[in-house]
C-alpha cells in the first residue's frame, strides 16, 4: 500500500446544479499539529444513509509537495467513537460536507467558519495530471497551503479580507 497521497484540489467557481441531488459524507475533523506543513489530524466521516455508514481515523501527514503530493501514514479506529472523543480535545477544527460525483470527482463545501470556500478535488495516479477539467472548477490550488484543511482549521476562511479571497474566487 502506498503511502503517497496524490490530488489535485481547485476553487470551484460554480457549484454544479446537481450537486444536492448526492448524499454527501459529514467530515469532522480536528488538529494536534500542523506546522511547517506537518499535520497530525484526527478524522470522524459519517454517511446520512440507511446503513449509517460512519468511520474515524488518526493521519500524520507530511508537507504538500507543488504537484498536490504529500506522505500520509494513516490508522482507522475499530471504534470511530474513538474519533469523537479524540475530537473534543482538539484545539482546532475543520467541519465539510463532501460529495463523491460520478465523474471521480469529489466537491467539498464548507461548513462553521470556513461556509462559503467550495473546493473541488481529484485523487489519483499521474493521470490525474492530464485529465480534463469539468466546467465548474476555477483557479487551481493544488499546491497552495492556507487550503490545506490543517491551515484552515487555524485561519479559517472568514478570517480572509475580501482582497485575499479576491485573488483565488
Amino acid at each position: 500500500m502506498s503511502n503517497l497521497e496524490r490530488e489535485r484540489r481547485f476553487i470551484v467557481a460554480r457549484v454544479p446544479d446537481d450537486l444536492d441531488s448526492f448524499t454527501p459524507s459529514i467530515i469532522y475533523k480536528g488538529y494536534f499539529l500542523a506546522m511547517n506543513g506537518y499535520a497530525i489530524r484526527v478524522r470522524r466521516i459519517s454517511t446520512p444513509s440507511a446503513d449509517g455508514d460512519e468511520y474515524g481515523s488518526i493521519a500524520v501527514k507530511g508537507p504538500r509537495a507543488a504537484d498536490g503530493t504529500r506522505i500520509e501514514e494513516e490508522r482507522y479506529f475499530e471504534d470511530p467513537s474513538l474519533a469523537g472523543q479524540l475530537l473534543r480535545l482538539c484545539p482546532r477544527k475543520v467541519l465539510k460536507r463532501r460529495y463523491a460525483l460520478p465523474d471521480t470527482w469529489v466537491i467539498d463545501v464548507f461548513d462553521w467558519s470556513n461556509e462559503g470556500l467550495v473546493i473541488a478535488e481529484l485523487e489519483g495516479g499521474p493521470e490525474i495530471y492530464s485529465t480534463d477539467l469539468p466546467r465548474y472548477v476555477g483557479r487551481e490550488i493544488s499546491g497552495e497551503t492556507a487550503f490545506n484543511n490543517e491551515w484552515l482549521a487555524y485561519r479559517p476562511w472568514s478570517d480572509w479580507s475580501p482582497a485575499e479571497k479576491g485573488q483565488w474566487t
